[in-house]
């Protein structure tokens, strides 16, 4: 029985030890195992139509574009907020859940939104008509 004793202290010991070793490279290294929304490696959205509800995405694991029809069914969030369709932009970052048939989307997430472009000002002569000043 002393052997059984033994035996089962060593083992709980040696797991005591793997358990801490594993926690301390988890400790150092946190985000090593999250997938950073910011990833190159990460599925974007290309186009949207909304006329014909599809969305494309660029699906990085096959490296091509995958388009997907979106139902009435089809739920989509962005940056965890219930959204349609038309809130999706070319350069989004997503993960798309399709159903039973692969070409109909059941779920979208949007994890992260590109920058918006600053809008172009028009160059107006506002003093187009306007006579120029007396000197």
């Amino acid at each position: 029985m002393n052997s059984l004793a033994n035996r089962l202290v060593r083992w709980s010991a040696g797991v005591a030890c793997l358990a801490l070793l594993l926690g301390t490279a988890q400790a150092a290294n946190p985000g090593a195992n999250k997938k950073k929304a910011n990833d190159k490696n990460c599925d974007h959205v290309t186009a949207v139509d909304t006329a014909q509800s599809t969305v494309t995405v660029y699906d990085h694991l096959k490296q091509e574009e995958v388009t997907y029809k979106v139902t009435a069914d089809t739920e989509i969030f962005l940056l965890h907020a219930k959204v349609g369709l038309a809130k999706l932009m070319p350069g989004t970052k997503v993960t798309v859940t399709a159903g039973a048939d692969p070409q109909v989307a059941v779920r979208i997430d949007g994890v992260d939104v590109p920058p918006r472009q600053p809008k172009a000002k028009a160059n107006v002569n506002k003093n187009k008509n306007k006579a120029p000043a007396p000197k």
